[in-house]
C-alpha cells in the first residue's frame, strides 16, 4: 500500500513542476503521432491501390482461361450442342 502512495505522490509533484515541460513533450508527442499517422495512411492508400490493381489482373486471367476451356469443351457440352438422333 505504501509503494502505491509513494508512487502517486512523486507523479503529481513531478507534474506540478515540470508542467511547461510536459506541454512541450505533449506538443511534440502529437506532432510525432500525426507524423506516423499521416505515414502509416500513406501506406495503406499505396497498399490498396497495388490490391485493386492485382485483382483486376487476376479476374481477367481467370475469364480468359474459361472462356478457352470452354471454348475447347463445346462439343462435348449437352446444352450447347444438339442431341443426335436417336437410332431407329
Amino acid at each position: 500500500m505504501t509503494v502505491g502512495l509513494l508512487s502517486a505522490e512523486s507523479t503529481t509533484t513531478n507534474l506540478n513542476s515540470s508542467n511547461s515541460t510536459s506541454q512541450n513533450r505533449s506538443s511534440f508527442l502529437r506532432e510525432c503521432d500525426e507524423a506516423l499517422l499521416i505515414e502509416q495512411l500513406c501506406k495503406e492508400i499505396q497498399f490498396l491501390k497495388h490490391r485493386i490493381e492485382r485483382r483486376c489482373l487476376k479476374t481477367s486471367k481467370v475469364s480468359e482461361n474459361s472462356v478457352s476451356y470452354y471454348e475447347q469443351y463445346a462439343e462435348f457440352d449437352p446444352f450447347i450442342t444438339l442431341c443426335e438422333p436417336s437410332n431407329p
